[in-house]
């Protein structure tokens, strides 16, 4: 059988299969008062800083996800094409811009390891 066009990014499966990705971080800042409030934020482990590193490097990523997500959003990842699969991974990778933390929900809920196991027929 012939190697996958996206073994870059299927390769990391075996080390996806945890229970954590990251730990959120919480910023604090010498001689601040300790009430005041600081935004945490979620640090990535090396591996799925890598990995989101890797889907850019082989541009496995959809420009237009917003919109072709839409079309997608009800199926089931086993029903979706190479073209929405790449959308639906776009989504968690540029989610996470809006929403600190959506990645390793799609991580630990198993739907990235999902995603990357259909890709590996492509």
């Amino acid at each position: 059988m012939s190697k996958s066009k996206y073994e870059r990014i299927t390769r990391y499966l075996e080390q996806f299969h945890r229970e954590t990705f990251g730990k959120w971080v919480r910023v604090t800042a010498e001689g601040t008062d300790e009430n005041t409030y600081s935004r945490p934020y979620f640090k990535y482990d090396d591996d799925v800083e890598e990995f989101i590193n890797d889907m850019h490097e082989i541009n496995a990523v959809d420009f237009d996800y917003v919109k072709n997500i839409e079309k997608i959003e009800d199926k089931a990842v086993e029903d979706l094409t190479e073209d929405e699969l790449i959308a639906k991974l776009t989504l968690f990778v540029r989610g996470e811009k809006f929403c600190e933390g959506m990645l390793s929900v799609a991580l630990r809920d198993g739907t990235i390891q999902k995603i990357l196991e259909r890709l590996k027929r492509f």
